[in-house]
């Protein structure tokens, strides 16, 4: 059984000063939903939006090894790890000269560098698709 959790701080602002305190710690489920009768569900299309100096790579890290250990596809570029375009948002298009592409691949997991843009997003990756950041 594989499960993927990540640690979420809630922080709030103290009336008397600037510097934010924790307040609560949340874990969510990424990977697993738990059913109404206790059974665990593997996600199988996850779109993880990366966000900067929040352990992000780590957590890429977990996704493509998650993605290895259950035989899913990733989206991938040519070269880099950005999936952006010219207007800096995730378009499709950015896939178009790859080979994976070229041979109609469909894709499980999207957990490079993007900027979200769902419509192009749920186009790559379909529906069913648990958006995570």
């Amino acid at each position: 059984m594989t499960l993927v959790l990540v640690l979420t701080m809630i922080t709030y602002y103290r009336p008397s000063g600037f510097a934010p305190a924790i307040l609560d710690y949340k874990w969510d489920l990424i990977a697993k939903d738990v059913t109404d009768e206790g059974q665990c569900e593997k996600k199988q299309k996850i779109m993880f939006l990366k966000t900067h100096k929040c352990a992000s790579s780590s957590l890429q890290n977990i996704f493509f090894r998650f993605g290895e250990n259950h035989n899913l596809t990733h989206v991938l570029t040519n070269e880099g790890n950005y999936l952006n375009y010219l207007d800096g948002k995730f378009h499709r298009y950015v896939l178009n000269n790859t080979p994976w592409e070229k041979v109609g691949m469909s894709y499980s997991i999207l957990c490079l560098h993007a900027r979200f843009n769902k419509p192009e997003m749920e186009a790559v990756l379909g529906p069913g698709t648990e958006y995570v950041t």
